[in-house]
C-alpha cells in the first residue's frame, strides 16, 4: 500500500506518493489557495477559501493516486487556524488562519485575549503556550463576543483545517491530534483533553470539539480505498521529517515563520517558551513565530516596488538572488534591524526598524547584510531560551525554505555551535509524514 502525504502549508500545498520501503513515487506542487485579506470577521461568514483548498485536495489525491486501489493518507496543516462546520463536516465559516488575529480587537471595551487572561489565567497555564490574539482561543472569542457565531445556523464542530479536510473527505467524524490540539490553544498538556474552562469561555459552549487522539478513519473516494490517521501540524512533521528525536539536537525550523525547538521530557513552563506534543508520545520545547520569511518578504516587495516604478518587472526569484549576493558582498557590515513587523517573541514591538547607519552607509548590501544578522541573533536567542542549561549541543538540523536558501543565516548559527554537526533537510514536512504514516499504523 502507497502513502500519500499532503503538507498544505501558507505557501504551497506540497504532496508525495511513497513506497512502503520511503521511495518517492510521485510529487505535486500547488500554490497555496489565496488567504482572505484584512476584512472584518464578517468575511468568514462565505466560507469560499475552505471550499476551494478541499476541491484542490481532492485534485492532488487524484493525481497521487493514480493506479491505485488501496492508499494510506497523511495530512499536514499550518498550525494555530481552525474552521467551523455542521454535524455533516460542511462548512459553516471561512477558513481562519494564524496570519489574522482578532483577539487584540476591543469589543464593548475588552478584548478576547484580556478576557481569557483575566477569567481563565489557570487553564491558559496550561495550555503550554502564551495567549495570542491569532490563537483559535482568542479569535473564536472574538467571534462570540462580536455575535459573528450566532449568525450560524446548526450545530457547528471545530476543525483544524486538516481535520476538516479530513473530515469532507470522508464523511465521518474524525479524531484530532494531540498537536493540532494543543496549537489551538484550548487543550489541557496534563490532562490531554481540551480544556473545559476555556472552551466554555471562549465559545460559551455553543461549540462541539471532536475527540482526541490518534486513530485512523477508512473511507472510499474515486475508486480509491484510503486509510487516513489524523492530520499533524507541519511544524512536528517538518521536525520529524529533519530527524529531531533526541537530546543534544537543536532545530532551526525556518520557513514563511520560524520556530526553534528541542525534544524534551520536562512539561514545566517559562513566559515565552512553548511545550507542545510531539509525534508518538513525546513533546518539545519550542520559541514560535519568529521572524522569518513573511518579514523578508517585507524587503522583497519593497525592492520589487522600486523596479516597477522604472518600468520593470523582474521575476521574483531574481531579486532574492540580487539581495542574497548583495548581503554576501557586504558581510560583517551592519547596522540596527528589528523585524518585528508583527507580533513575536523577541521585542515588544510591532513595527520593524531600521537605524543607525551613516551617510553613506545606506546601500542594499549593508541593508541586506544588517536583516540576515538580525534573523540570526533571534535565532541564536531562541536556541538558548529552549534548550536545558548546560546541555551540550551536538547537531544542528535546518529545515525550512529560508534555512535550506540562504546559507549565510547558516553559517551566522553554526559559528554559534562550533563543534556541532550541522544537518540539511530536504522535503522533511512530507518524508515526516511518511515517516508518521508508517509507525503510527
Amino acid at each position: 500500500m502507497i502513502t500519500i502525504a499532503i503538507d498544505c502549508g501558507a505557501s504551497f500545498l506540497k504532496g508525495a506518493s511513497f513506497e512502503a520501503d520511503g521511495r518517492v513515487l510521485d510529487t505535486m506542487l500547488v500554490p497555496a489557495v489565496r488567504v482572505a485579506g484584512e476584512e472584518g470577521a464578517e468575511s468568514l461568514l462565505l466560507p469560499l477559501q475552505a471550499r476551494e483548498l478541499l476541491r484542490v485536495v481532492r485534485t492532488m489525491l487524484a493525481k497521487l493516486s493514480a493506479g491505485e486501489h488501496r492508499a494510506r493518507l497523511c495530512i499536514a496543516n499550518e498550525m494555530h487556524g481552525f474552521l467551523l462546520t455542521d454535524a455533516a463536516g460542511e462548512p459553516q465559516m471561512d477558513y481562519l488562519s494564524w496570519q489574522r488575529s482578532f483577539g487584540t480587537l476591543p469589543v464593548e471595551g475588552e478584548t478576547a485575549v484580556s478576557i481569557l487572561a483575566q477569567d481563565c489565567a489557570d487553564a491558559v497555564s496550561r495550555t503550554g503556550m502564551p495567549l495570542r490574539g491569532s490563537l483559535p482561543s482568542a479569535n473564536l472569542l472574538h467571534l462570540f463576543q462580536s455575535g459573528i457565531l450566532e449568525r450560524m445556523t446548526g450545530e457547528l464542530w471545530f476543525c483544524t483545517l486538516g481535520d476538516y479536510i479530513l473530515r469532507a473527505l470522508s464523511g465521518k467524524a474524525v479524531f484530532t491530534h494531540p498537536t493540532n490540539a494543543a496549537a489551538s490553544g484550548l487543550y489541557d498538556l496534563e490532562r490531554e483533553d481540551w480544556s473545559a474552562p476555556l472552551v466554555r469561555t471562549a465559545t460559551g459552549g455553543r461549540i462541539r470539539f471532536p475527540q482526541v487522539g490518534g486513530s485512523p478513519v477508512s473511507f472510499a473516494l474515486d475508486g480509491v480505498e484510503y486509510e487516513a490517521l489524523p492530520a499533524v501540524g507541519d511544524q512536528q512533521a517538518a521536525l520529524c521529517g529533519a530527524g529531531l528525536c533526541r537530546q543534544g539536537q537543536l532545530s532551526f525550523n525556518l520557513g514563511t515563520g520560524a520556530q526553534v525547538s528541542v525534544v524534551t521530557d520536562d512539561l514545566s513552563r517559562s513566559e515565552c517558551v512553548q511545550i507542545r506534543p510531539y509525534l508518538f508520545g513525546g513533546h518539545i520545547r519550542t520559541l514560535p513565530h519568529l521572524p522569518s520569511g513573511r518579514a523578508l518578504n517585507v524587503y522583497i516587495r519593497f525592492l520589487q516596488d522600486i523596479l516597477l516604478r522604472f518600468g520593470m518587472a523582474p521575476d521574483e526569484n531574481c531579486i532574492w538572488q540580487v539581495f542574497l549576493d548583495a548581503a554576501a558582498s557586504a558581510e560583517g557590515k551592519c547596522f540596527e534591524a528589528d523585524m518585528s513587523f508583527f507580533e513575536n517573541p523577541c521585542s515588544e514591538r510591532v513595527t520593524g526598524l531600521l537605524a543607525g547607519f551613516e551617510e553613506h552607509g545606506f546601500d542594499l548590501g549593508t541593508l541586506a547584510s544588517s536583516i540576515l544578522h538580525a534573523m540570526a541573533r533571534n535565532f541564536l536567542w531562541a536556541a538558548e531560551q529552549v534548550r536545558a542549561q548546560g546541555q551540550s549541543v551536538e547537531e544542528l538540523l535546518f529545515s525550512g525554505g529560508v534555512a535550506r536558501r540562504i546559507g549565510g543565516i547558516r553559517t551566522k548559527i553554526a559559528a554559534g555551535y562550533p563543534a556541532a554537526k550541522v544537518c540539511v533537510a530536504e522535503n522533511e514536512t512530507l518524508r515526516g509524514l511518511w515517516q508518521y504514516g508508517t509507525h503510527g499504523f
